[in-house]
């Protein structure tokens, strides 16, 4: 009865982990796209502002 109580509680712990990384990944990604689309941005307003090069 122990072992299956031990059992559940880690697979209870895994599940909770890999939501806590799956969320980490979430936030990484919706980070990186966020810099990226204000880069994209940035360079196009570079773009059409006529820069001295």
């Amino acid at each position: 009865m122990m072992k299956r109580v031990k059992l559940h509680d880690a697979v209870r712990q895994y599940k909770w982990k890999n939501r806590l990384i799956k969320i980490k990944n979430v936030a990484c990604v919706k980070l990186l796209a966020a810099r990226l689309r204000s880069t994209e941005r940035a360079a196009r307003e570079g773009a059409g502002r006529v820069t001295p090069s």
